[in-house]
């Protein structure tokens, strides 16, 4: 980022050069050469400089990593629970509901990973339905999840008698 001290020197400079212009000063070379290297170290800094909309674009993509790692980690350790903590009841219920004990993390996970890399590649969400309602904001990447979600899970019921 182009520091204060650096614009302010360049400015001052840039002055002095103006005063020694009108002066006929034999320091005009001098400070030509001074001003031209400062301008030489304020480009490079711009050049360096990270707009905001790339911070937080790297910011998003770093943020969306972590939480599909962490949901990822959170479904495995739901199922290393239920299988560390293998009594005979609780065996027989993970056996009767699989789909509620490892399906249901998996299934939010999944609609999480959607919205995570929708929101990370195209943008912010934003859609509208057909009666009007406008999402826009945080409210379309969470109303999004919530109908993947459902959709996930009503794909289940339904294929589960399969």
């Amino acid at each position: 980022m182009i520091s204060r001290n650096l614009m302010q020197e360049a400015i001052d400079t840039f002055d002095k050069y103006n005063d020694a212009v009108e002066k006929n000063s034999s320091e005009q070379d001098d400070l030509r050469k001074r001003l031209k290297t400062l301008l030489d170290n304020i480009n490079g800094d711009m050049d360096e400089t990270v707009s905001e909309d790339e911070q937080e674009k790297r910011l998003r993509i770093i943020v969306s990593y972590l939480v599909i790692i962490s949901g990822t980690l959170f479904t495995f350790g739901v199922a290393v629970l239920y299988i560390a903590a293998s009594t005979d009841n609780l065996e027989n219920i993970v056996k009767d509901h699989a789909a509620a004990a490892f399906g249901i993390p998996l299934m939010w996970n999944c609609a999480l990973l959607v919205v995570v890399i929708l929101r990370s590649t195209a943008g912010p969400i934003e859609f509208e339905t057909p009666f009007g309602f406008k999402f826009r904001g945080a409210s379309g990447p969470v109303v999004l999840w919530v109908l993947c979600y459902l959709a996930l899970t009503t794909s289940a019921r339904i294929l589960w008698t399969i």
